[in-house]
């Protein structure tokens, strides 16, 4: 059995020399006040979090710090999303609607979110002449809506993610970050990474490559920058029966966020494979102008590209299609007995 320890006399006050470097750690004050710093959770916290838990599908969550913390409000301008879309055809092709308003907003639609055969449709059969210079201010017309995420001063846009939420829509269903990524603006994306912006899903990324690709200045400038700021570190592809992830050094990830970029221009342009599948022509042009910090010099040659094709074994190619989760997803396709080719199930 242990002595029972002996009872200290009471101690009427402690004194410290503040002398040891532990005393500085603590800032402790020759005159014993400790100062105790208290900081608050910033609204950059906050929408940090509710993202986090937006993609942990705890949508309810999220939404209550939105609404109760971050007292969100909605935008102020009307948003282009897919219901919108889906009904301004209707409205221009078969009701006929007179005036030039709701046939201005079908062709910068048309423009932003490349579908020249809208642009087609509406000199032939809106009866719209303007969409006759389609070809030539397209550019213009897709940056219309987000020309502001051009600037180097975007004080404005990062005080309208406090007040609508960090991953709130353009007028043309852009979220800041989307915009910022298209506009080439690296500043402007590192500022909504830090603030919590989602860049999963049909992405940022995207947006950015879509741009590399059809403009040799921003490959050759902004798009390096970008991509190392917004490629994942892999993919997970639905393939069907399985989920198959691609890592980030694998030369099947850029070519699979490649045919995703591309996807919708196999099927709405003019100049394309008669199947609308993915020739190795159609990728080598995309990635002229591509730095090496995205595709390897060694990668970006036809013999490197068709083997990659050519991985899924004889006569088989890859091709994306919809899945679930609402991006493309890479399948087999094999010819057919008449030639075409036909989805293996």
């Amino acid at each position: 059995m242990s002595p029972i320890p002996p009872i200290l006399p009471a101690t009427r006050g402690i004194f410290i020399t503040p002398i040891h470097p532990v005393f500085t750690l603590l800032d402790l004050s020759a005159s014993g006040q400790a100062r105790v710093e208290s900081s608050k959770s910033s609204l950059e916290d906050w929408q940090k979090e509710a993202a986090k838990l937006e993609l942990q599908g705890k949508q309810e969550q999220a939404e209550a710090i939105r609404r109760d913390i971050l007292k969100l409000a909605p935008v102020p301008w009307p948003v282009f999303d897919p219901a919108r879309v889906t009904e301004l055809p209707v409205k221009v092709f078969r009701e006929q609607v007179p005036g030039g308003k709701l046939r201005q907003q079908l062709l910068e639609v048309a423009a932003c979110h490349d579908e020249p055969a809208l642009a087609h449709w509406l000199v032939h059969e809106g009866h719209y002449d303007a969409a006759r210079k389609f070809e030539k201010g397209r550019v213009q017309l897709r940056r219309k809506h987000h020309a502001a995420y051009f600037a180097r001063n975007f004080r404005d846009l990062l005080r309208d993610t406090e007040r609508y939420g960090i991953d709130h829509c353009l007028p043309m269903n852009l979220t800041p970050l989307m915009a910022a990524a298209a506009a080439g603006n690296v500043a402007l994306v590192e500022a909504l990474l830090e603030r919590g912006a989602d860049h999963f899903g049909a992405n940022a990324l995207h947006w950015a490559m879509r741009e590399a690709f059809c403009d040799a200045a921003f490959a050759r400038g902004p798009f390096a920058a970008l991509y190392e700021l917004l490629a994942p570190a892999s993919v997970d592809v639905n393939t069907g029966n399985r989920l198959v992830r691609i890592d980030r050094h694998q030369s099947e990830y850029f070519l699979f966020q490649t045919c995703w970029t591309l996807f919708k221009s196999r099927f709405t342009h003019v100049l394309r494979h008669p199947h609308a599948a993915f020739e190795t022509k159609a990728n080598l042009d995309a990635w002229a102008h591509l730095p090496a910090n995205v595709v390897r010099p060694e990668r970006n040659k036809r013999q490197h590209l068709s083997a990659v094709f050519s991985r899924s074994g004889p006569g088989l190619c890859l091709q994306p299609r919809p899945v679930q989760a609402g991006g493309p997803g890479l399948v087999p396709v094999q010819p057919g007995p008449d030639g075409t080719a036909r989805w293996l199930r």
